[in-house]
């Protein structure tokens, strides 16, 4: 557990205090204290016991773990806890390219031309630049909507609010937020998806077509209805993916740093 940091303990219950339009003498009274001891607990002379910081943190509807050391993020500004939740965010999304950028400098990459294809590396770069822009995006965003909003300037906007309330604002707020963000992505990756499956037919499908076209015209010969393919073709095309997905699984598992 971390060091209690006696005046952040003292400015929460301040706040706490505060967000219930009480005076040091009213708020001592509520919890059975003296004025002395809320003034020293807010000057972070010291902290109260154990039975009082249970009393206080009931009051603000949070854990004595969250009043001693803010584990919930309570004390954030509103744009500080969205850079908070904004970064795992990003690192997650930003793994397709980790795992792209370990195939493209892989001998896997040499093997299927890909290094010597300027327009599959013109079409990775723009997938790489996509989460550069977006990175650049979101920071703006955060910043031009939240920039500095304190529990403060929460108050001021919503008077009869307390702790709890400023951190249901702020978990609101990210949703909302990652919802933009997602919409953003996901428009993104179809078109990168599309750009794979035309990738695929470039590399593979124009490769081996004249081949499937054949079996396709002995089955019908043959009376078959293109039953050489399914069970021929099919359970290559199958052991293919497959490999494709051991690939991609090995690759995640073993992150570039």
């Amino acid at each position: 557990m971390n060091k209690i940091q006696k005046k952040q303990v003292g400015e929460r219950i301040k706040r706490i205090r505060k967000s219930r339009g009480e005076t040091q003498t009213e708020f001592a009274k509520k919890i059975g204290a003296t004025l002395p001891a809320v003034s020293n607990w807010e000057t972070g002379r010291n902290i109260p016991n154990n039975e009082r910081l249970k009393v206080i943190a009931d009051i603000a509807n949070i854990s004595v773990a969250d009043l001693l050391y803010g584990v919930n993020d309570f004390d954030l500004n509103t744009d500080k806890y969205l850079f908070a939740k904004f970064e795992p965010y990003y690192k997650e999304n930003m793994q397709i390219i980790k795992t792209e950028f370990k195939l493209f400098g892989s001998a896997i990459a040499e093997n299927l031309g890909l290094k010597k294809d300027g327009e599959n590396l013109d079409e990775y770069n723009k997938h790489r630049d996509f989460y550069k822009g977006f990175k650049a995006y979101a920071t703006d965003y955060i910043n031009q909507n939240y920039k500095d909003y304190s529990y403060k300037k929460f108050l001021i906007d919503y008077p009869d609010s307390d702790l709890i309330d400023f951190q249901k604002f702020k978990e609101n707020e990210w949703a909302k937020t990652k919802k933009i963000f997602d919409e953003i992505i996901e428009n993104h990756r179809a078109e990168f998806t599309e750009s794979n499956a035309v990738w695929i037919n470039r590399h593979f499908t124009s490769l081996i077509n004249d081949d499937l076209t054949g079996i396709k015209i002995i089955s019908s010969k043959e009376g078959k209805n293109n039953n050489y393919l399914k069970k021929l073709i099919q359970p290559i095309l199958d052991e293919a993916a497959g490999e494709i997905k051991t690939v991609y699984e090995n690759l995640k598992k073993n992150d570039i740093k």
